[in-house]
């Protein structure tokens, strides 16, 4: 048992150790009565190390957690921009996959030339396409004769010759028309006016393109309107129309807006604010 004197040799050790006056200096706050400033600064010791304490805890809780979470939860890469070359290639083994099956299935041959077109292997997409049309003469089909002569137009016209994809065009949409197939009268006199502007003849091209945005407006065919309202607009921007392509190229977005297509919501975004630029600059 501690005797009374080394009790308050202690106390005294501990009371001149909290007056050093090093101490003080730290704390100009503390009262001027020695009792109360040693009794002050035990206080704020106490506090600043529990303070630390807790501080040391937080540090430490948030390390494991971060450590957990990196354990715990799974690898996220950001998405990549989907390459169209995939597309082409999983629609080609599609239509190889059908064919094996069905050799005789025309309109899957049909969709092989274009995956073929696609993947820019013109020679076979045109033997493939010329097969199509050959097969459709002999069961005197005419729905298949159209895409067969559309499909020998598309390669022309991809491999730069327009003037070579027009007389294919056009014997497709004479098909069309005494069969009385409108929906593909629309799509090849589509065709031939891209034809007529990669040809450089944008004057034919301008009112075929008008009369399609009509009629695909007016049938609820917004991607299909989205496209001619494009092309509508491009054709006046290089004409130096600028208010005229806007109205087309706002025309496109609200089109490409209701179908989703990413693709063709892009487009449309850029040609507007490539439209809205040179108006700017113009002012």
């Amino acid at each position: 048992m501690e005797s009374a004197a080394s009790v308050r040799s202690g106390a005294q050790e501990r009371r001149s150790s909290c007056l050093a006056p090093e101490r003080y200096l730290l704390d100009s706050t503390l009262s001027a009565d020695p009792a109360v400033m040693c009794e002050s600064v035990g206080r704020r010791e106490l506090a600043l190390r529990t303070a630390l304490a807790f501080l040391a805890i937080l540090v430490a809780g948030s390390l494991v957690l971060a450590l957990l979470s990196l354990w715990v939860a799974p690898v996220t890469t950001a998405p990549l921009t989907p390459d169209p070359r995939t597309r082409y290639e999983e629609m080609l083994a599609r239509a190889q996959s059908r064919l094996a099956a069905h050799p005789a299935d025309l309109e899957a041959k049909w969709v092989l030339g274009h995956a073929l077109a696609d993947l820019r292997r013109f020679d076979e997409s045109e033997r493939t396409f010329r097969e199509v049309l050959d097969t459709a003469r002999e069961q005197r089909d005419s729905r298949l004769q159209v895409l067969g002569y559309d499909g020998l137009a598309r390669v022309a016209r991809q491999t730069g010759e327009p003037e070579s994809a027009l007389p294919l065009l056009r014997q497709a949409l004479e098909i069309a028309v005494d069969s009385r197939d409108s929906e593909w009268q629309t799509k090849v006199r589509g065709n031939i006016a891209y034809a007529e502007l990669k040809a450089g003849r944008p004057d034919k091209a301008r009112p075929v393109f008008g009369e399609l945005l009509h009629a695909y407006r007016a049938a609820g065919k917004h991607h299909e309107a989205a496209i001619a309202a494009t092309q509508l607009g491009e054709l006046e921007l290089r004409a130096g129309n600028v208010a005229v392509a806007e109205r087309y190229f706002r025309i496109a977005l609200e089109e490409a807006e209701v179908t989703g297509r990413e693709g063709v919501l892009q487009m449309a975004r850029e040609n507007l604010e490539i439209v809205l630029g040179t108006e700017k600059r113009a002012r």
